[in-house]
């Protein structure tokens, strides 16, 4: 289904922060700023995201499009700080719809999240060394998903130092390269904001498994967005990405007498906005 960052469901959370003095920037910025998550145990942040996925599939003269829309309201609670970070990240709401030609369904595993509570173990630079409460979630298996790298995607793409306007930093995920670039400031929900730009290079092979029907979808394509990060608070505000993607999908099943491969096309938008900071 979707990456999340891509094909998926992608989380923006609280992220991390040293456990020193705070530092505090006085408006108006003008040429750099730090940029790293805060942590302040028992904070909340609420967020609600919408994607929309279009999976164009060509099968010799066949020709299937898959439209597939999700919102997903995520908790985040800071647990407790120190060397490690935990954190508990709870699906408050989780709707998803895919229409098929004129068939419209609920995508019943993306159902299940509902209720859910995930516990993370975060290191300072953001990434996971424990990972619990995934049971019975099938979303991720069915959709090929790897939660742990869309976790990691969302806590450790930041700097944690000093960044000044234009200047540009790289990380690396599972099957994908970000560049993250300093574009400036802005105003967002009254609070300045550094506005940061993003381009990424995707490259994947993953699996995926559906009534009884098995995938393998090697796929390549490009990314960009843009994040609003509020440098007084350290969370996002608001996020918007988009990508397109192309590759092959090989499908084999008991129904079938040998696999078949097929052309796919996948493109992606994915909105996320803070609901509430307390």
């Amino acid at each position: 289904m979707r990456n999340f960052f891509l094909f998926s469901v992608i989380f923006v959370f609280l992220g991390c922060a040293k456990n020193k003095k705070t530092i505090v920037f006085k408006e108006p910025y003008k040429e750099e700023v730090w940029l790293g998550f805060k942590f302040v145990p028992g904070k909340s942040v609420s967020y609600k995201q919408t994607q929309k996925t279009v999976t164009t599939i060509e099968a010799e003269e066949f020709v299937q499009t898959i439209n597939s829309n999700t919102e997903i309201h995520t908790t985040q609670t800071v647990e407790d700080t120190g060397e490690t970070i935990s954190l508990r990240i709870s699906f408050d709401d989780v709707v998803g719809t895919m229409r098929v030609e004129s068939e419209m369904k609920r995508i019943k595993a993306l159902d299940k999240l509902k209720g859910k509570v995930v516990s993370l173990k975060l290191s300072r630079s953001g990434k996971i060394i424990q990972l619990k409460g995934l049971e019975g979630m099938g979303y991720f298996r069915e959709s090929g998903e790897k939660p742990e790298r869309q976790f990691e995607e969302a806590f450790s793409f930041l700097p944690n130092k000093i960044v000044k306007i234009g200047e540009s930093w790289t990380r690396e995920y599972e099957g994908k390269i970000a560049t993250y670039t300093l574009k400036g400031f802005e105003k967002k929900n009254g609070t300045t904001c550094a506005k940061i730009e993003v381009r990424s290079k995707i490259e994947t092979t993953k699996t995926t498994e559906q009534q009884r029907m098995k995938g393998k979808i090697r796929i390549t394509g490009k990314g960009k967005g843009e994040i609003f990060f509020d440098v007084n608070e350290g969370i996002v505000i608001e996020s918007r990405s988009s990508a397109s993607l192309e590759g092959e999908q090989e499908v084999s099943g008991p129904t079938l007498p040998e696999p078949i491969n097929v052309p796919i096309y996948i493109d992606q938008e994915t909105h996320t906005t803070l609901i509430e900071s307390k």
